[in-house]
């Protein structure tokens, strides 16, 4: 599985996940963790992919991300990072938040 170095606003994280967009969603659901109700936690990281926990002090660690999500499969800061738009990324986070939800109020 592929390793991305990820950075955005205040996160810096090395994720192991199946390609660039689920990994960008991942740090879309590490933004969101403090705030959404625990009983999401494991349903949602489980449907972005397989994710290594990022390298931070302590899990309430606050995150804040900036206007693009930066991707590489080489390292930090690099100028040929694959970019990802944040409000993007969190809308088709949203969409999958709800769609689990739904799906959650079916069994």
């Amino acid at each position: 599985m592929p390793k991305f170095y990820v950075q955005s606003g205040s996160l810096r994280a090395v994720i192991h996940s199946a390609d660039q967009r689920r990994a960008a969603l991942w740090v879309i659901q590490r933004a969101m963790d403090p705030i959404l109700p625990e009983e999401h936690e494991e349903v949602l990281v489980g449907s972005v992919g397989e994710c290594n926990p990022p390298e931070v002090n302590s899990p309430n660690d606050f995150v804040a991300l900036g206007p693009a999500i930066f991707l590489s499969e080489v390292g930090f800061d690099r100028e040929d990072a694959t970019q990802f738009d944040t409000l993007a990324m969190f809308s088709q986070w949203h969409d999958l938040v709800r769609a689990i939800d739904q799906i959650a109020c079916l069994v």
